[in-house]
């Protein structure tokens, strides 16, 4: 089972990565349970996607896009709203009293917890498979780029996505540790798909693109029994 961060499959001029972080931590990238406090972690209930872009050294980023839908009606995709709605980029800088919203930035570092990455507003564009952006509790669908003139680190945390899972993880009866990241698909109950594609200016396009899905999936004894209830219920579909 994959946990963490995942890379696209292909490697050109930029790699796009999703990290999990859940109440418990969890995380695969340089900087996350290991070294961050438990207050950098998301609230109970809560479970946080960031997005991060590794570029090679002799290039650096241009723009990206992503869709995030929701697959279940009891999660929902969380913001910080103002008197206009939900706040998409820079929402400490909006008054956010959270870290753990949904939100776009820019790559200006590396680090995941960095103010940066909470306080310079990344330029909107629109939908990234739609004309305009849809920002709802069950759609994340936006397209972002670069500001001339701003150096950038080679990598950074280009957006995050926090989704609420109390409801689905209590109707389940599971926790966050039951919370995976793994390619769209799978025979387990889905919480969101997640389309992430990123370029540079060197490579604007064809974009790098990574497709997954967020799972809520027992742990290994609970999920031995329902993959045997899965294979039970495809057997008998067969036999009627």
């Amino acid at each position: 089972m994959l946990v963490g961060a995942l890379p696209a499959p292909g490697y050109g001029d930029v790699e796009p990565f999703l990290d999990l972080l859940t109440p418990n931590g969890f995380g695969a990238h340089e900087d996350n349970n290991s070294g961050l406090p438990a207050s950098d972690f998301p609230p109970v209930g809560l479970a946080t996607l960031d997005f991060y872009v590794d570029v090679t050294s002799d290039d650096r980023w241009k723009h990206a896009g992503m869709v995030v839908q929701v697959a279940n009606r009891l999660a929902s995709i969380e913001y910080f709203l103002d008197p206009n709605g939900p706040v998409l980029t820079a929402p400490e800088s909006a008054g956010s009293p959270s870290r753990h919203v949904s939100f776009v930035s820019l790559p200006l570092v590396a680090g995941r917890e960095q103010r940066a990455r909470f306080r310079v507003p990344a330029n909107v564009a629109g939908g990234y498979d739609t004309p305009f952006v849809q920002a709802d509790a069950s759609r994340l669908n936006i397209a972002w780029f670069d500001e001339v003139g701003i150096e950038y680190t080679d990598d950074g945390f280009v957006g995050r996505v926090t989704i609420d899972v109390s409801e689905l993880l209590a109707d389940l009866g599971l926790g966050p540790d039951d919370l995976f990241l793994d390619h769209a698909g799978r025979p387990f109950p889905a919480v969101a798909d997640i389309a992430f594609a990123t370029g540079t200016w060197r490579n604007p396009t064809p974009l790098q693109r990574i497709d997954l899905t967020l799972y809520a999936i027992p742990e290994p004894a609970s999920l031995a029994l329902l993959l045997a209830g899965i294979l039970t219920a495809a057997h008998r579909r067969r036999l009627t």
